[in-house]
């Protein structure tokens, strides 16, 4: 991940999508995966960072309603912990970036 993060940081064109990212939550009290994702907002913006969900075989590890909610329902942990996500950048990981991508109203 850190290669692909790094790579973005210099390749103004490249997107990250964060389909398969489900593996990393695999524990809602996982606090990495927030992280991380704090990490890439902070560094390549979420203009660039794009949902993806890997579907069907993500669903084993979660149902795409939950890996929404990943997004729409930050626990309190980890805003304890510091790391904060604006909704503005929520909106664009849940489709605000694809609809700018794809030339979309939004």
């Amino acid at each position: 991940m850190e290669e692909l993060i790094d790579l973005a940081s210099n390749k103004t064109n490249l997107y990250i999508d964060l389909a398969a990212w489900q593996t990393r939550t695999r524990r809602r009290k996982d606090i990495e995966f927030y992280k991380t994702l704090r990490h890439v907002l902070n560094t390549i913006g979420a203009r660039r960072v794009l949902f993806g969900s890997d579907w069907p075989p993500m669903r084993l590890y979660m149902s795409q309603k939950d890996w929404v909610n990943v997004f729409k329902e930050i626990p309190d942990y980890v805003k304890e912990a510091g790391i904060e996500f604006r909704p503005e950048e929520i909106d664009l990981i849940l489709g605000g970036t694809a609809a700018n991508v794809l030339g979309l109203e939004t």
